[in-house]
């Protein structure tokens, strides 16, 4: 068996996705989450059906001890059942719309804390638990980071401000992590396009802007999961973001896509 992957924000939207795919692939997937509900339930059993172990851990992002206890349980419930953790994908963002313009440090801290503090501690013991624990059967494993970023880092307009500065130090720490982390493990990222409609999005909006696209549709959840599951099974490959937007990158929008095709 392949080991686990903890996924955050693994049992929603491309998290879900994430994790599925990862198991397909033969990793045993702990998912975290806020809450514990019927959702993640679900999501579980249908994991477990593809022939792996599906676990829990709950905990928030945004506390750093929190962000400690999510890792600590995940290494007790691998522990008890003879598992080793051999991969983390940092999915779980915080989204909340705000402008350069009414910006605030409330907005900047939070969006800080989700998106940049909890994926880089994460990584950080998954990197001290490694070495701890090293050995020819962990190296074999390929132990992998990835980070879920954003197509719009590579041509950034100015909504979701707070947002994009903390997906932007995501993607410099990638980097840097890669470099530090090296032999140990990988470290990567993927870039979303845009996959799934926001809440403020209507169908026809949501169609539209798919549809704007160079090669004329949008990239799916299972897209964004095939590009995750490739990164953890390319051995020669760190330091890498795959951008997976069907080239929406290359429109430099001026505004968020919602902004842009909402009638």
């Amino acid at each position: 068996m392949a080991g686990a992957v903890l996924v955050t924000g693994g049992s929603r939207r491309i998290g879900r996705s994430i994790s599925l795919s990862l198991a397909s692939c033969g990793f045993h997937i702990v998912i975290q989450t806020r809450s514990n509900d019927d959702e993640v339930g679900v999501l579980c059993d249908e994991i477990e059906s593809l022939g792996v172990t599906c676990f829990i851990v709950e905990g928030n992002l945004d506390n750093p001890d929190s962000v400690t206890g999510i890792f600590d349980d995940t290494i007790k419930l691998l522990e008890n059942n003879e598992m080793g953790l051999v991969g983390l994908v940092n999915s779980a963002s915080m989204f909340e719309w705000d402008h350069p313009s009414n910006v605030n440090a409330e907005s900047l801290i939070g969006h800080y804390r989700v998106n940049t503090m909890a994926p880089v501690l994460l990584s950080q013991m998954f990197h001290d638990w490694l070495t701890s624990t090293f050995s020819d059967s962990i190296q074999e494993n390929l132990p992998c980071i990835v980070n879920i970023l954003d197509q719009k880092l590579i041509s950034p307009h100015p909504d979701h401000f707070s947002y994009t500065l903390s997906k932007q130090a995501l993607s410099g720490a990638t980097i840097m992590m890669a470099k530090a982390f090296a032999p140990i493990c990988r470290v990567n990222s993927v870039s979303p396009g845009h996959v799934l409609p926001s809440n403020e999005q209507s169908s026809s909006g949501f169609e539209k802007a798919q549809s704007q696209s160079p090669l004329g549709y949008g990239p799916t959840p299972q897209d964004i999961a095939d590009a995750v599951s490739f990164l953890f099974q390319a051995r020669s490959i760190t330091a890498q973001n795959l951008v997976v937007d069907s080239g929406e990158h290359l429109l430099g929008r001026n505004r968020d896509v919602v902004f842009e095709t909402e009638d």
